[in-house]
């Protein structure tokens, strides 16, 4: 089966959550409680995150700027990307965030374009920021949906998080490279995996996925 890397951005990719620094420091209300109501199962991850972008009211330049001064890339990320380049092994980023952060992250770095598998979509307005996520199918979020669907084209998914929007995806991929919340998870339920720490270790763990098959 081919390989194929599918990535989640915030705390993965990104040392910090990028949508939590940017709620802390823009949201206009209790961006909490929706995080509550989704970790309690009341609400869906994309309405957990349209909820919360939704008391963004800052234009986009703005959150760019803030983005590009902030945001610390994990290490080892460029080098992974290009390591998979070479080897012709894809890699798409996941993401419960909104498509403005993570561009803007990524525009700062050296490396080749990595598409977006599946991202929010945010259109900036006088209300706050409408994001537009993809729709899960079958009772799956809208990531798990993407590993599925990839998995149906015949790739061997592996995939690489850290929080509870990863859930879904991890329990369906072929396998895991796992931090924080995500490890628990993983260990729990007995879900094929690794920890990691930086991108160097994913490299590592996919080249003996390579070698062995």
């Amino acid at each position: 089966m081919k390989p194929l890397i599918v990535v989640d951005f915030d705390g993965t990719i990104s040392v910090e959550e990028v949508s939590v620094t940017l709620l802390k420091q823009f949201a206009e209300g209790d961006w909490l409680e929706p995080y509550h109501l989704h970790v309690a199962g009341k609400i869906t991850l994309s309405e957990l995150m349209t909820r919360q972008f939704a008391m963004i009211r800052r234009p986009r330049e703005e959150l760019v700027r803030f983005v590009q001064e902030t945001t610390r890339i994990r290490p080892g990320f460029e080098e992974f990307v290009r390591f998979c380049e070479a080897r012709g092994i894809p890699v798409n980023i996941c993401s419960a965030g909104m498509d403005v952060y993570v561009d803007a992250a990524l525009s700062m770095l050296d490396m080749p374009p990595v598409p977006m598998g599946v991202v929010g979509k945010a259109r900036f307005t006088t209300y706050g920021i409408h994001v537009q996520f993809p729709s899960g199918r079958n009772g799956l979020d809208f990531k798990a949906t993407f590993v599925c669907d990839k998995k149906s084209q015949g790739y061997q998914v592996v995939y690489v998080g850290d929080g509870i929007s990863d859930f879904g995806a991890a329990r369906v991929a072929d396998f895991v490279f796992a931090r924080d919340s995500l490890l628990k998870v993983c260990r729990d339920a007995g879900i094929r995996h690794e920890p990691f720490e930086d991108f160097l270790d994913v490299r590592h763990g996919v080249e003996r996925i390579l070698a062995t098959g």
